[in-house]
């Protein structure tokens, strides 16, 4: 019976400890989660001092090789995205208006061209701050 009340007591600080890090992942400061806390029946101090400990963990993470790693990968991969879109905008656009001479109209791909573009911007950004 009490390795049952382990496992639940584990997992209730898992599955808080993972609120805690999305609420400070969407930007809320440490004492606004630790109110969120004092709100649901903790103490001030021990509320505190979880989202301190889970904030702590959040920054180990992030400057990880690994994570870092993982991350620019990712913003690599979306600057390939928004160069294959914007090219494909731009090739639909061009072969179609060169068929399109003889009188038939022809396509402008805005939207394939927008979002290759909105791809690879942000794609840039991102990986600049992981090191690309």
């Amino acid at each position: 019976m009490s390795e049952d009340m382990t496992r639940d007591a584990e997992r209730v600080r898992r599955e808080t400890e993972h609120r805690v890090g999305e609420q400070l992942a969407e930007g809320k400061s440490a004492p606004e989660v630790a109110e969120w806390g004092v709100g649901r029946g903790w103490e001030k101090g021990p509320a505190e001092e979880f989202v301190a400990r889970v904030r702590e963990k959040q920054e180990e993470w992030e400057r990880s090789p690994e994570t870092r790693s993982a991350f620019a990968h990712a913003y690599r991969k979306r600057v390939r995205l928004g160069v294959a879109w914007a090219t494909g905008g731009v090739i639909v656009g061009v072969v179609t208006y060169a068929v399109g001479v003889g009188g038939w109209g022809y396509i402008v791909a805005l939207g394939a061209i927008a979002y290759g573009a909105v791809c690879y911007v942000t794609g840039r950004m991102g990986g600049s701050r992981y090191g690309e």
